[in-house]
């Protein structure tokens, strides 16, 4: 009797799953197309998220520009290139847009002594967290402190969020923005100290 209660209690736990298996290889197909239209939605919502980061981060390099005198020569490395494309490629784009940033920060924190992260964390890449701040305190704007930081921040997430084509157009503009001003704050730095 004690083995026949098991038996029909291990039966009552198996049935909802059972039941769910069943239902979703009878309705596999309807199940199938439920989760791509779920995938569809959520990249479109994290495009848009992206986007909106990559706009804020744009229109914060722009106030920070508008304060800034900069020289019209000076460009982000192939920006037309990078702009064009962004249409085909958009998270290629982005990130080859943050690797010339970045290296134009590398060079801003050489060529100002700065250190490139906190002393706790000697080993590793640039922390822009770390780095931003301390160049508003040597000259940058404060808003191209927050667009630094705010297109780090977004950069990162990109493989998570995905890009429209005017996401990555808005990030590539930021890019090149702070890539002027930071050229701007070096250059001002050596005629000083020249």
């Amino acid at each position: 009797m004690e083995i026949a209660k098991l038996v029909l209690e291990f039966i009552k736990v198996l049935v909802w799953p059972l039941v769910l298996l069943g239902a979703l290889v009878f309705f596999r197909s309807e199940a199938r197309d439920l989760m791509q239209r779920l995938r569809v939605v959520r990249g479109g919502i994290a495009e848009a998220e992206f986007a909106e980061q990559a706009a804020q981060a744009r229109a914060e390099s722009e106030v920070a520009a508008s304060v800034v005198d900069q020289s019209p020569d000076v460009a982000l490395p192939y920006l037309v290139d990078l702009l064009r494309a962004a249409g085909h490629s958009p998270e290629k784009v982005i990130w080859q847009a943050w690797e010339s940033l970045e290296r134009e920060l590398e060079s801003a924190v050489l060529a100002l002594g700065l250190k490139r992260r906190h002393r706790g964390h000697p080993i590793g890449g640039l922390n822009v967290n770390y780095v931003a701040p301390k160049l508003v305190e040597q000259g940058l704007p404060e808003s191209a402190g927050l667009a630094l930081i705010e297109l780090s921040r977004a950069r990162s997430q990109i493989s998570e969020l995905g890009a429209s084509a005017q996401g990555a157009r808005d990030f590539i503009q930021a890019c090149n923005n702070l890539y002027r001003q930071l050229s701007q704050l070096v250059e001002s730095h050596a005629q000083d100290a020249a």
